[in-house]
């Protein structure tokens, strides 16, 4: 009797474990990542960081974009993880939050060994003063990153 008891807590405390690994952890793959042809598991790309331009990389100190003004096109950089296997679609949205309006939508692909990609929106007539918002999305379900960024008169 103490033997069944003791192997019952022992396959109680296995199970109560294992409820908390990722999905596909008992092959030692996880959901994050992408199997290229020779099996191996391959790091999802995602992105960094949005810099407009007249910044420095974050890692660095970071500066102060140069102000946006009504009539500057806006101009920003998209930096990624490597893009180690085939490509992936970068989306760039650029986005009015004071009336929600989308003013510009791009994309690009990214091919295998790129990290970065430029976007420049031009304006038609002028900016609206006030908050604006940059929004990337690498591939069609990946996590979308926002910047946010004023525009002066």
């Amino acid at each position: 009797m103490r033997r069944l008891l003791h192997g019952t807590l022992i396959l109680i405390s296995s199970l109560l474990c294992s409820c908390g690994e990722p999905e596909g952890a008992a092959s030692g793959r996880t959901g994050t990542g992408n199997v290229d042809t020779a099996g191996e598991v391959v790091a999802k790309p995602e992105i960094r960081q949005i810099l407009l331009v007249g910044e420095r990389n974050g890692l660095e100190g970071g500066g102060r974009p140069s102000p946006i003004t009504s009539k500057n096109p806006i101009n920003c950089t998209v930096s990624t993880t490597k893009i180690d296997v085939g490509s992936q679609r970068l989306t760039m949205r650029l986005i009015d939050l004071s009336s929600g309006q989308v003013l510009g939508e791009q994309t690009q692909s990214m091919s295998a060994g790129q990290d970065t990609a430029h976007f420049e929106f031009k304006p038609v007539d002028a900016w609206a003063r006030g908050r604006h918002l940059l929004e990337a999305r690498l591939g069609p379900a990946g996590k979308v990153f926002q910047r946010e960024f004023d525009v002066v008169p």
